[in-house]
């Protein structure tokens, strides 16, 4: 009996001393920017400022809006993602500074990256340094002007599959959850236009691509618990490689680029898309070794896998969630439902009523639409960078930053900011007025980000959200029902916007 007495009296000093040493530990690094006289927000030992994050409370995005709030009067200041400490920006003119203007500083994001353990990690978004110049180099391409022409078609085919579908449901006055659709259209947009396969997931809710899409974006504890891991450190989180998070959806892209592959040689098939573009790459790449040429990214399979992988994850939940968000403000406000609709109507008919990539670029609305959407729902509302330089002096001030220290720029803090937009929370697309743009700083509206690290593909994403939603006003009215969410409930656990329980409409046809 003593001893048992003794192993547990023991086991709490234990405890006690080694939960001692651990706040020891994460204190030790808290007085950094104390040190130096920087402003700060004070943080909790072990979380830092986003205890409601690890709660499961708020969206890292929510969690940052008061944090922007209290250091906006200072134009930046200190914050803490567990125990490390990063510079939040908070003026635009200093955002311009760190995105653009000091690009060589700080180039990298700072995100986990492992080319030879997680190969789905080699992506455009992650890549540092030399290596991600050269990657993003040799796939600009892939979104010029003259290859998003080729892709309208196709994107317009896959509007037409919807608006089908949803008419069906318009006969029968069905309410519906339009996230689904707008997920599946998505899908399909990005299959046929980025890898040449028709997914068709708009009649097939089973197919395979639309259940990799279900996959990656529902919320999960390992997704939470990677994050943590990297908040913490870049060499932490390659305790729960991407493969083992999801290893279904790793082994799908690695299988789709080689089947997709082999399948084009096999039979001479050539079309305008992006794996074409990546079979040109890695015969160019053929000769090349990377020991020859450290600073390229040489295209293998799994690099190829890995572009793919980033492309389907860019330009599905984001685009869908754009297109719900606005429909959901227009059912709430129907004025701007019905002047979208007669813009559309009325600039169609100077295009013999054909959806054009020019009729779409006459539709000044739609883009103010879908502008005031992704200010309010911004998908990256949180930009980071890292510290390149050996030192990095912030412009107007004197205070120097080391290399690696992370840098966060708090998008949605510019978008909610009501010194920069009035009534912030309110929907209001005349915000985007060539009258009312050209009053604010370029860099009080970042919904892609900014600089040569801006979202390769922010063209490709715009184009296929406003013929989706030009294309759904001509054709439907949307309005509450019982099922509509007001107001709006968005998913705590989602980096990005993501409404809770979907987009619940009542949809009827509309009168020409």
């Amino acid at each position: 009996m003593e001893q048992i007495g003794s192993f547990f009296w023991d086991s709490i000093v234990a405890f006690v001393l080694i939960f001692v040493l651990g706040l020891w530990y994460d204190t030790k690094k808290l007085d950094y920017f104390k040190k130096r006289g920087i402003k700060y927000v004070q943080p909790l030992p072990f979380v830092g400022n986003f205890w409601s994050v690890v709660m499961g409370r708020n969206s890292m995005m929510s969690a940052a809006q008061p944090l922007y709030e209290k250091l906006k009067s200072s134009k930046l200041g200190g914050v803490f993602i567990m125990r490390n400490p990063m510079i939040m920006v908070c003026d635009p003119e200093l955002a311009k500074m760190v995105l653009t203007k000091d690009f060589s500083s700080n180039h990298d994001r700072g995100f986990p990256y492992d080319e030879k353990n997680d190969p789905m990690s080699a992506n455009l978004v992650n890549i540092p340094g030399a290596r991600w110049k050269n990657l993003r180099s040799k796939l600009n391409p892939t979104f010029s002007s003259g290859k998003l022409k080729q892709m309208f078609p196709l994107m317009k085919e896959c509007s037409n599959n919807l608006s089908k579908i949803l008419s069906e449901k318009a006969d029968n006055g069905e309410t519906l959850d339009l996230k689904e659709y707008l997920v599946r259209y998505c899908t399909d947009v990005i299959g046929t236009c980025a890898f040449g396969i028709e997914c068709n997931s708009l009649v097939n809710a089973n197919s395979e691509f639309y259940e990799m899409s279900r996959k990656v974006f529902q919320p999960s504890v390992l997704g939470s618990i990677r994050v943590a891991l990297f908040a913490n450190s870049k060499i932490l989180v390659k305790l729960l490689p991407f493969k083992w998070l999801f290893p279904g959806v790793h082994r799908f892209f690695i299988d789709l680029m080689k089947e997709t592959v082999h399948y084009r040689k096999t039979n001479s098939v050539e079309r305008n898309d992006f794996v074409q573009l990546m079979m040109q790459l890695q015969k160019g790449d053929e000769a090349k070794t990377p020991e020859n040429h450290p600073d390229e990214v040489l295209f293998t399979d799994n690099i190829m896998a890995a572009q793919a992988f980033v492309f389907f994850i860019a330009g599905l939940d984001s685009i869908a969630n754009t297109v719900g968000f606005a429909l959901h403000h227009m059912c709430l406000d129907t004025r701007i439902q019905e002047d979208l609709a007669d813009e559309v109507i009325s600039v169609l008919r100077n295009h013999e009523g054909q959806f054009t990539y020019e009729a779409l670029k006459d539709m000044k609305m739609v883009d103010r639409v879908i502008s005031e959407a992704l200010r309010m729902y911004t998908p990256g509302g949180l930009l980071f960078r890292a510290v390149t330089s050996p030192k990095y002096i912030i412009p107007g001030t004197n205070i120097t930053l080391e290399k690696g220290i992370r840098i966060m720029i708090p998008v949605q803090g510019f978008h909610y900011d009501p010194d920069i937009y009035p009534e912030p929370k309110k929907f209001n697309p005349d915000r985007f007025t060539e009258e009312e743009v050209a009053k604010r700083h370029p860099y009080a509206y970042m919904p892609f980000g900014e600089g040569p690290r801006v979202c390769i593909a922010n063209r490709f994403a715009l184009l296929e959200s406003k013929l989706c939603l030009a294309s759904l006003i001509k054709d439907f009215k949307f309005s509450v029902c019982p099922q509509t969410q007001i107001p709006l409930e968005l998913e705590t656990r989602s980096f990005s916007p993501t409404p809770k329980g979907g987009f619940y409409f009542k949809i009827e046809k509309r009168s020409l």
